[in-house]
C-alpha cells in the first residue's frame, strides 16, 4: 500500500472522479483563468463522437478516451482536493454533466423510469449531495479571488434569471459558452445516441489522477514534468518509424537531412504561439482525409502510418507535402486568412460556424487559382451552415469528406476542370438536402435553452444571415465594449400584469413560451441596446430598431434603400426587402401571427441562401 506521503497516480473513469460524492475540488488563487471556449469543448465532444462511431457503439466494446493528467494536492482533514493542473478539463466535464442532466430533465416528463435511471448519479458530476440526493454545494469550489466562480455557481444551481446576470469577466463568458455548446450538442442527439453517450461519458472517459500529499510534493512533481527536457510526443513516434524505413533502404545523407529539416519545419508550423499549439493528430488526420481520402481514428494513426508507408521515396514526398501544407494551415488557424483567401467566408467558416473539418478540403486548393478558391470556399461555407442549421451532427461532414476528396484527387490528374466541377456539383447536392431540411426545422423551432434563455444557435443563425447575405461586416468587428445579442421582439419578460396573452393572439403562458425563442421573434441588437429596450412593447422599440447597425433589425421598420436603379445591388436589395420586411402589428404588439410570418420568411431566406438561389 502506498504511503500517505507518496505521490500516487491512477487512471480512473470520470465516474470514479467527478461522480464520487466524497470528492470535492478546490480551484486555488494561483490558477490561471478559465480559457476553454467553443473550439475546445466542441473538439472534445467531436472526439467522443468519433471514438463511438457517432454514439452508435456499445460502450462495453470500446477501450475508452484518455483525457489526460489531473494533478491534485490531497487534504489530510477533509475530502477537498486542491487542483494544481487540470481545472479546464474538470470544469468542462462538470458543465457537460450539467448539460446532460438539463437535456434529460425535459425527457423525464415523458418517460421518467427510463431517464431517471440514466442520470441518477450525474448530478454528482457537478454537485455535492446529501443522502437524499439533494444539492448541498458545487462539486468544484473557487477561490474568491478568481474571476469566474460566481457565475459558475449560479449556472450549477439553476439560479433564477441567470440570463439577466451580468457576465463580469471573460472567464464568465467562457463558462457560459462551454455550457451552451455542450447543451446544444447533447440536445440534438437522438434518444438512442443520448443513451449511449451517457454510458460512454460515465464509464469510458478516463483521467490519470496524480495526487500529491503536499504543495512541496506537487512542486517537485512539476519540476520533474517540466524541467527535465521535452517529453516524447506522438509525432516523435511516427517520425522515428519513418526514419527507420529511410535508413533501412540506405537513403543518402542529403535525403535524410531533407527529411529531418522538413519534419522540423512541420513541427514548428504546428505551434502558433507559446500558449497555442495545433494538435498534431488533428492535422495529420485532416491531411490524410485530404490527400488519401481516408478518415483514420486518432488512436489508429500510428498503426496506419506504420502499415501504409513502407517506401522511402513515398515517405520523403509525404513529409515534404505535410511541411508545405502545414505552413498554410498554421496561418489559417492563427486567423491570417490571406494565405487562402481574404474573404468573409473564411471568418464565417472557421470563426462563426467553427467548422474545422473543412480544413481537409481546402488543403487541396492551397496552390490553386483565386477563382477556384473563392468557389470552393463558398460551397463548403454554405454546406457547413446547412449542416448546422438542419440540426445535423457535424460528424456528418467527416463522413462525406473522404469520398469528396478521393473522387476529386482521382480525376484531377487527367481532367482537372471536370474534377473541380464534379466536386462542386456533389457539394451542392449535399447542401440542397440539408438546406431543405433546415427550412422545415427553422419555421417553428423554439431555440430555447435551459433557464429560459435562447439557444446560442439562434444568435449564430442571425449573425450568418447578417454577414453572409446582408454583407454587414460589423458582425466580424463588433465595437469595443459591445456584444451581439438576440433581441426578443416580443419581450420574453413583458409585464403580464399590464397585458394579457390575448394581446399577442395567444391562449396562455404555455403557448407564449413555445413562441418566445422562435426565429421569427428574434433579431440582432447590441447588448447595450437590448438592455435599453428592455421589456417594452413592439411599438415602443421601433425607434431603437430604426437606428440599429443591423439590416435584419432596421428592415423591421423600413425597407432597405438604394440609389441605384438597376444592377446587382438593386436585385440584392429587392431580395433583402422581400424576406427581411415589415410586418403589421396589432395595437402596437408583436404577435403570434407576426412570429409565424417572419419565421416562414427567414426559413425560406436561409434555404435560398444555402442553395445559392439568391
Amino acid at each position: 500500500m502506498a504511503s500517505a506521503k507518496e505521490i500516487v497516480s491512477e487512471m480512473k473513469p470520470i465516474s470514479a472522479v467527478l461522480f464520487d460524492n466524497s470528492n470535492e475540488f478546490y480551484i486555488p488563487d494561483f490558477q490561471r483563468n478559465f480559457v476553454w471556449g467553443k473550439e475546445e469543448v466542441l473538439k472534445l465532444l467531436d472526439d467522443f463522437q468519433e471514438d463511438t462511431d457517432g454514439f452508435s457503439a456499445e460502450s462495453a466494446t470500446l477501450e475508452g478516451y484518455l483525457l489526460g493528467n489531473i494533478v491534485l494536492i490531497a487534504s489530510e482533514d477533509s475530502n477537498k482536493k486542491i487542483v494544481v493542473d487540470g481545472q479546464q478539463r474538470l470544469t468542462t466535464l462538470s458543465l457537460i454533466s450539467k448539460a446532460i442532466v438539463n437535456v434529460v430533465s425535459e425527457k423525464i416528463k415523458d418517460d421518467p423510469y427510463k431517464w431517471m435511471q440514466k442520470i441518477a448519479d450525474l448530478p454528482k458530476g457537478y454537485s455535492i449531495t446529501n443522502d437524499e440526493g439533494n444539492y448541498i454545494k458545487a462539486k468544484i469550489q473557487h477561490d474568491p479571488s478568481l474571476g469566474f466562480g460566481k457565475y459558475y455557481n449560479k449556472l450549477i444551481t439553476d439560479a433564477d434569471n441567470i440570463d439577466a446576470y451580468t457576465l463580469e469577466t471573460a472567464d464568465d463568458e467562457n463558462v457560459k459558452i462551454v455550457y451552451e455548446e455542450a447543451y446544444n450538442f447533447i440536445a440534438e442527439l437522438t434518444e438512442e445516441q443520448l443513451v449511449k453517450f451517457i454510458a460512454y461519458f460515465k464509464g469510458k472517459v478516463k483521467l490519470i489522477i496524480t495526487t500529491a500529499p503536499t504543495e512541496a510534493k506537487a512542486f517537485q512533481l512539476f519540476e520533474i514534468l517540466n524541467d527535465r527536457g521535452r517529453s516524447l510526443e506522438p509525432m516523435d513516434l511516427i517520425k522515428n518509424n519513418l526514419l527507420k524505413v529511410l535508413t533501412s533502404e540506405g537513403k543518402a545523407k542529403a535525403q535524410i537531412d531533407d527529411f529531418s529539416n522538413n519534419w522540423r519545419e512541420l513541427i514548428n508550423n504546428l505551434k502558433i504561439s507559446d500558449k497555442k499549439q495545433i494538435s498534431s493528430s488533428t492535422f495529420l488526420k485532416q491531411f490524410l482525409i485530404a490527400f488519401r481520402g481516408e478518415n483514420i481514428k486518432v488512436e489508429s494513426l500510428f498503426e496506419y502510418i506504420k502499415r501504409e508507408f513502407n517506401d522511402g521515396d513515398e515517405i520523403l514526398r509525404f513529409v515534404e507535402k505535410m511541411r508545405a501544407v502545414s505552413a498554410h494551415y498554421k496561418k489559417i488557424e492563427a486567423g491570417d486568412y490571406s494565405t487562402f483567401q481574404n474573404d468573409n467566408n473564411m471568418y464565417i467558416l472557421f470563426k462563426l460556424l467553427a467548422i474545422k473539418q473543412f480544413h481537409s478540403l481546402l488543403m487541396l486548393f492551397y496552390d490553386d487559382s483565386k477563382e477556384q478558391k473563392v468557389k470552393v470556399l463558398d460551397a463548403v461555407t454554405r454546406l457547413g451552415a446547412a449542416v448546422l442549421f438542419s440540426s445535423t451532427q457535424t460528424n456528418y461532414i467527416e463522413k462525406i469528406l473522404p469520398e469528396l476528396c478521393s473522387a476529386y484527387n482521382s480525376l484531377k490528374a487527367k481532367k482537372p476542370q471536370e474534377a473541380f466541377d464534379k466536386l462542386i456539383e456533389k457539394i451542392e447536392e449535399y447542401t440542397k438536402e440539408k438546406a431543405d431540411l433546415a427550412q422545415k426545422i427553422l419555421i417553428d423551432k423554439n431555440f430555447v435553452a435551459k433557464n429560459g434563455t435562447y439557444n446560442s444557435k439562434a444568435l449564430l443563425l442571425l449573425e450568418f444571415i447578417e454577414l453572409y447575405f446582408n454583407g454587414n461586416t460589423i458582425v466580424m468587428n463588433v465595437p469595443k465594449g459591445k456584444k451581439l445579442t438576440a433581441e426578443h421582439i416580443l419581450s420574453q419578460n413583458i409585464d403580464m400584469k399590464v397585458y394579457s396573452y390575448s394581446d399577442f393572439n395567444m391562449v396562455d403562458a404555455k403557448e407564449f413560451h413555445s413562441y418566445e425563442h422562435r426565429i421569427g421573434n428574434l433579431t440582432l441588437l447590441y447588448n447595450t441596446d437590448n438592455a435599453s429596450v428592455g421589456n417594452k412593447k413592439y411599438s415602443e422599440k421601433i425607434s431603437c430598431y430604426k437606428i440599429s447597425d443591423f439590416i435584419l433589425t432596421t428592415t423591421l421598420v423600413e425597407p432597405k434603400q438604394t440609389a441605384v436603379k438597376n444592377g446587382v445591388d438593386t436585385i440584392h436589395f429587392a431580395n433583402i426587402n422581400k424576406y427581411e420586411k415589415q410586418y403589421v402589428s396589432t395595437n402596437g404588439h408583436w404577435t403570434k401571427k407576426n412570429i409565424d410570418e417572419r419565421g416562414k420568411d427567414i426559413a425560406e431566406l436561409v434555404q435560398k441562401i444555402l442553395v445559392k438561389e439568391i
